[in-house]
């Protein structure tokens, strides 16, 4: 069975669409942990999450160069004039909705990487997409990076997960396969009856065919994320097996045979502001429980501004901008969490000149921010000269993407980046 139909298995085809993974709506119920210093980070216990901002995100009006009359003039009515913005030192700033962001830079836990990018940019979003995720930019490949890097060193889907209904491309590899956990709860369709002959199913016996015991395996695999997360989390597992117990996963931790599924608690309740913060809050719960989790993600729609820029992208920097800092807060005083590396990203950046409806369209260079308790905050690559753009107005790229990921996998992952990246790439300070 290949990655692609095994992968829709997981999420839910083949009759099992209600059961496509763990849901999570939950709080944790632990004791009170005390606020540990950090300490240097160390592969064993460090976490990587990446936070995947789609659309293309305007780097340019998120690090401003705010006193370059180049950028003043390229924007006449989209650039921010210097009392607007949150300066960082006399040559750029902050975009006015990360004041949060600051705060992490004063700390030192903030990393911008500067003028991050690919050779011979592409300005599709699928495209680029595939470019950042696979890490592979003059290839079309089936694979991500985190999916080469399980592919060679151990497939439980455990040890990457996403927040969301769909398992992103970065996290499937020709033989493992990450887990994707959605903010929502899950149902189990049906009644008690269904329970152990859904179990005996995704049982490989050793004796089927291989496309038969794929196919069990991955339900096995779907279980065993359910089963872990929820002991995990402190609850009781309500899809147990021995006893026929089959329904929904409901917050509160009982278990509802049939029934409809509870709603999600308001975001107040789960102390996330936001779509992002609940994917981010989720992943804090995880990290604090202590899943074998090396690499989480999570994601955030849409940052194609074509069209009034400011006020859209306003409003999802500052959802990002809490999201990330109340996380990075939260990690910093639990002992799991105080080595978990957060890395923002987003396909390419955005035109340099502005167009005519207040916005930008589709560029290449862009920034990437890194944060974190156990992160060395500061700049990290060059910023692109605003009076030298590529033939098609756009800037000029100068840190391989590639770095990042190289700099993952050696620091925070343990592991050589050329098993996942294929070759060699300058390794970044940012851990």
């Amino acid at each position: 069975m290949n990655a692609v139909s095994r992968r829709h298995f997981l999420l839910g085809a083949a009759g099992t669409a209600a059961a496509s993974a763990v849901g999570l709506d939950l709080a944790w119920s632990g004791g009170h942990r005390s606020p540990a210093a950090a300490t240097d980070l160390a592969p064993s216990d460090a976490t990587v999450v990446l936070c995947t901002l789609y659309g293309g995100n305007d780097g340019l009006n998120t690090v401003i160069p705010y006193n370059s009359s180049a950028y003043q003039s390229l924007r006449p009515s989209l650039a921010y004039q210097p009392g607007d913005v949150i300066p960082l030192d006399g040559t750029l700033a902050l975009h006015p909705s990360l004041a949060g962001f600051k705060k992490l830079w004063d700390s030192g836990q903030l990393a911008i990487i500067r003028g991050i990018g690919y050779p011979e940019p592409q300005l599709s979003h699928f495209r680029s997409m595939d470019i950042w995720q696979s890490a592979v930019p003059d290839t079309d490949v089936s694979t991500g990076w985190v999916g080469r890097w399980m592919d060679a060193t151990g497939a439980d889907p455990l040890r990457a997960i996403s927040v969301g209904d769909l398992l992103p491309m970065m996290m499937t590899g020709e033989r493992a396969l990450g887990a994707a956990v959605p903010v929502t709860p899950m149902v189990i369709p049906g009644d008690s009856a269904l329970a152990k002959d859904f179990a005996t199913l995704c049982t490989p016996t050793g004796s089927e065919p291989p496309v038969l015991a794929a196919i069990a395996q991955s339900g096995s695999d779907l279980l065993r994320v359910y089963a872990t997360v929820s002991a995990a989390m402190g609850k009781s597992d309500p899809y147990d097996t021995t006893t026929s117990a089959v329904g929904t996963f409901d917050p509160t931790g009982s278990s509802s045979v049939g029934a409809t599924p509870a709603p999600s608690p308001p975001a107040a309740a789960t102390g996330a502001a936001s779509s992002l913060g609940a994917q981010f809050d989720v992943v804090n719960k995880l990290i604090t429980a202590g899943l074998p989790t090396k690499v989480y993600e999570v994601s955030q729609q849409t940052y194609d501004t074509h069209a009034d820029e400011k006020a859209n992208q306003a409003k999802l920097l500052a959802e990002l901008d809490a999201a990330v800092t109340t996380f990075v807060e939260q990690m910093a005083n639990d002992p799991n969490g105080r080595h978990s590396v957060v890395v923002m990203y987003s396909e390419f950046g955005r035109r340099a000149q502005s167009n005519a409806s207040g916005g930008t369209d589709h560029g290449a260079a862009s920034i990437a921010f890194i944060a974190g308790p156990a992160v060395k905050g500061g700049y990290y690559g060059e910023y692109p000269d605003l009076t030298k753009l590529d033939g098609n107005g756009n800037l000029v790229f100068n840190t391989d993407y590639r770095s990042v990921y190289a700099t993952l996998l050696a620091k925070v992952i343990g592991e050589d980046p050329k098993v996942s990246l294929g070759g060699s790439f300058p390794l970044l300070g940012f851990v």
